[in-house]
Order: C-alpha cells, then structure tokens, then sequence
C-alpha cells in the first residue's frame, strides 16, 4: 500500500478488479477509536470524490460528539489529544501521551466518570502527584493537559464547567515543604534554614568538571590495538556534542556538504528523531523523523579547533565522503538514533569513571553552555549558537556556580585532540 502526501490517506491497486482503494483516517468515533474511511473506485479520481463526499458526512456527524457522563476521565483526556492536538509535531504529541499515561494514568481518577468528577477529585490527585516524588515541572505539564482537555471541550461545548481549580502557587509550596522535610530527614541536626542555603549553592544543570572532560576525551580516543577503530562507536559523536552544544538530533543530520573547511563554517537546519509510528499499516513500532531544527531556525557556527579536529578524524574514519554522505553515520551507513548515541556515551562515561551522570547527551550540551558563560560570553550569544532561547539557557543549561569551588575547563586546550 502506498502513503499518499502526509493528511491524504493510503493508496493500493488490485489488478485483478482493476480498483484503486484509498484508505484515510479522518477523527475519532464516540468510543476513543479512530474512525477510518475506505473507499473504491476504478479511477484515482473518482475514488476520491467519493472519498470527499464521505469526509463531508463524517464532519457533520462527528459535531454531535458528545462527552458521555459515564466517560472515564482517561478515555476524555485521550479524546481531547487525539482531536485538538493532532497537530502537534511527532515526538510533542508522543511527549503529550507520556504525561497522560505516566501522570493521569496510574492514579484513581483515570477511572472516574466523567459525571463524578469534582475539583476535590482534582486536590487528591495532585497531592499524589506530590507525594510520588515528581518535580514541580511533571506537575505542572500534568496541570496544563488537564486544563487544555477542560477548556478545548467547554469551547466545543462538549462540557458545561472546568472542575479544576488547582492554584500551581499552592502547589509549588507544598513541593518546597516536601523537599524540605526531606532534607531535614536525610540531614539530622540542621535547620530549615540549612536547606536554604544549600539549594541557593547547589546547581540542579549537571555539568563536566574539567578532570571529568579530560577522562571523557581520553577514553574516546582510545583505540582497538588490532584493527585501530575507535574502541567506543560513538566517540566522534560524543566529542562533537561536547565542543559544539549542538542537539544529539542535528549532529546525526549532518551531512558533509553541511560544513564549509574554508571557513569552519558549520550550517544546522535539520533534525533527525524518532516518534511513535501511528500509520494504519505500520510494521515498526517507531518512525524516523527528519524534520527542522528545535526552534525552527537555520544557524551557522564558526567551530573551534577541537570540532574541527573531530571533524578531521570523521574524515579518516568514514567510507562515504560525498557531500551528501552523514557525518557520524552508524557503521553500516545509516542514520544513528539519538538513543544508539545515549547507550554509546553510558559505556564511555562508565569506562572513563564518570559516575554522577546519567548517560545523557544534554549533559555535553550544558558543558559547553557551562565553559561559554564561565569565558564571560553573554547568555544571549550562547543561546544563538546553540539554537535555543536565552531564559532556556539561563535556567536549564548554566551553571551559575561551581559545585567545588573549582574553575570550569576550558575547552580547547584538550592534547588529546591534537590532529
């Protein structure tokens, strides 16, 4: 079966009765399916006027959707994503579905009626959500997609009121009363006023100390003593990230054609990921998404001399060096996935004895934030070479203060990289 143009369903021929069947899928049926139209004609054309007709008689069927009293909440919050936010890019709506399943989904009211539900069902959920451990940010994504599913539907008409009435500043005091208890109770003898001061010392951007980085480039460096390969695959990848702050997504997109040697120009427009396959006919689970750069703009950095260098040494280690070939391909050629390069940076981090972190390539990109801001740039000069907003970067990706007191590597005076 063919896919036709992404929204026009899928094609397929029988030769035998001499029919195209085009096959589209175009909302969601009162039960939470999804409701798929298929139609048969001897010509292309023809199939889809029918199919046009049919759309026509499903739109003005599904506005009288109506949100059941004994629909369960779960099935009301998948409703909303599955027709309010199936615009949302590929990985943003799978990100969406997580929060639903791992927020909503394990706790009583999954299971309420829509009928029963009250603003106190919405307290004694968010108190488990507090009690669970989850950091203020889970909850207020969780907060957000219920408040979305509620207002979407009272527009529709759908729902006569909005039950929640959570106030997110009540609940970011109860997280703070959380963590403090907790480090009353892990911490005997000191005061509250203790916990103050250590989460004001205490960065929450997990960073390379400059020891860390120099055991991180020396263990990429290593060699097989028999046939002189990297002895880790994704070495090159991961020293990369760590002098670029590049998104693990857009170094895998890299194509030769991409970097200009003249200049040490590198050009990032694409990124590569993968999302949850939701084709009719799919027969993988997941789907490559090679799709524009987080923010949706290209940017051109000027590489330092040690992204240079590792570009050099992809040079010497990669068998397609045509301008349309990837820059850090697997071995067999192909696209890495940002999480073949996660599993990489474990073995590497877990051979170099880099044990605070948790195998996370974001942790090359706060490094690079980290040494940008400690060489006195302006926030908002990295976040235009990393490609993300200056608050972001203020709050996710700097470390404003050294957990030891010591001074953040510079990185550029890495040996081991000498070409």
């Amino acid at each position: 079966m063919k896919r036709a143009t992404k929204g026009e369903g899928h094609w397929s021929y029988n030769s035998k009765s001499g029919l195209h069947t085009l096959r589209k899928s175009v909302g969601i049926k009162n039960d939470g399916r999804r409701k798929v139209i298929t139609v048969s004609a001897k010509t292309k054309t023809a199939a889809i006027r029918i199919m046009n007709k049919k759309e026509v008689e499903w739109k003005r069927e599904s506005n009288t959707f109506v949100v059941k009293d004994s629909m369960t909440f779960i099935d009301f919050m998948f409703w909303h994503l599955t027709t309010a936010k199936a615009h949302l890019k590929p990985r943003s709506y799978d990100r969406l579905e997580c929060t639903i399943n791992n927020q909503i989904g394990g706790y009583p009211i999954a299971h309420r009626q829509m009928a029963d539900i009250r603003s106190e069902d919405f307290e004694d959920h968010f108190n488990l959500l507090i009690a669970s451990g989850v950091s203020l940010s889970t909850i207020q994504k969780a907060y957000d997609a219920i408040n979305d599913a509620f207002k979407y539907a009272l527009n529709a008409g759908k729902v006569s009121t909005n039950p929640l009435r959570i106030d997110m500043k009540v609940i970011a005091a109860k997280i703070d009363q959380r963590d403090k208890d907790e480090y009353t109770r892990n911490n005997p003898g000191k005061t509250q006023d203790a916990y103050y001061e250590a989460k004001a010392g205490v960065t929450d951007v997990d960073y390379l100390e400059e020891d860390e980085i120099k055991k991180l480039v020396d263990t990429c460096m290593m060699r097989d003593p028999v046939t002189m390969n990297y002895k880790y695959a994704m070495a090159l990848p991961a020293l990369f990230l760590l002098f670029t702050g590049a998104r693990a997504g857009e170094i895998i997109s890299l194509l030769w054609k991409d970097y200009d040697p003249e200049t040490k120009i590198l050009s990032i427009y694409k990124n590569h990921g993968r999302a949850k396959n939701r084709d009719s006919d799919a027969t993988t689970k997941t789907k490559r998404i090679l799709g524009y750069t987080k923010n949706r703009k290209v940017r051109k950095i000027k590489l330092s001399a040690d992204a240079v260098n590792v570009l050099k040494l992809a040079m010497k280690s990669t068998e397609d060096f045509s301008l349309d070939g990837l820059i850090f391909p697997t071995k067999s050629g192909r696209h890495n996935t940002v999480t073949n390069m996660e599993h990489g940076l474990s073995r590497i981090e877990k051979a170099a004895g880099i044990k605070h972190t948790t195998g996370s390539l974001h942790v090359l990109r706060k490094t690079f934030a980290t040494n940008m801001y400690r060489q006195s740039s302006r926030i908002q000069d990295i976040a235009a070479y990393i490609g993300d907003e200056p608050e972001t970067v203020r709050k996710y990706y700097i470390s404003m203060k050294n957990n030891d007191g010591t001074v953040v590597a510079q990185i550029g005076d890495n040996a081991a990289l000498k070409y």
